[in-house]
């Protein structure tokens, strides 16, 4: 992660970590990056593997939030789904 920081930091990206307690539930984390996704602040999220055994990554990693033209509507997307909210 050290590389990835020092990266966005040479481009002028702001870069925050998270560092969840293992014991993170798969509910727990996907909040987190539902609510990184919500920040107007953040423009890209880096899920760093691997996720302790019960976890389950791809669910992770598939879930992002995209917007729809032309309504220029959010939506989610998960890798298993359509739109799961606006």
């Amino acid at each position: 992660m050290t590389g990835k920081k020092k990266a966005a930091e040479e481009v002028g990206f702001n870069s925050w970590e998270h560092h969840p307690d293992e014991t993170i539930t798969q509910e727990e984390l996907l909040a987190l990056v539902h609510r990184l996704n919500e920040d107007p602040a953040v423009h890209g999220i880096l899920v760093q593997l691997p996720l302790p055994k019960h976890l389950d990554a791809d669910a992770i990693n598939g879930t992002y939030l995209v917007m729809s033209a032309p309504s220029s509507r959010w939506e989610w997307r998960s890798a298993n789904s359509t739109a799961t909210g606006s």
